[in-house]
């Protein structure tokens, strides 16, 4: 709050006293801490090649866990959609 109320411009911002504690029920916060995140991997055949390939060399660059095992799929999945 003090962003939004520098010292000594203003009454002391109190939830429970003062001109602003029956503004304040309306400020709710919520701070998240991510520790991980699992997702699953769509391979956007729908995608054109040119959006597909871009996806699969970044998946390469990145080097994680299952990384290139998932850039090789999608690769093989374009090149089949592509001979068809």
């Amino acid at each position: 709050m003090e962003h939004f109320q520098p010292t000594g411009r203003t009454a002391e911002i109190a939830a429970h006293d003062g001109p602003f504690h029956r503004m304040l029920n309306g400020f709710h916060g919520v701070v998240l801490h991510i520790e991980s995140v699992t997702a699953k991997f769509r391979y956007g055949d729908n995608k054109s090649v040119s959006l597909q390939d871009p996806a699969a060399r970044r998946l390469v660059e990145r080097d994680g866990p299952r990384d290139r095992a998932t850039a090789a799929k999608q690769r093989s999945r374009m090149w089949r959609r592509a001979e068809s």
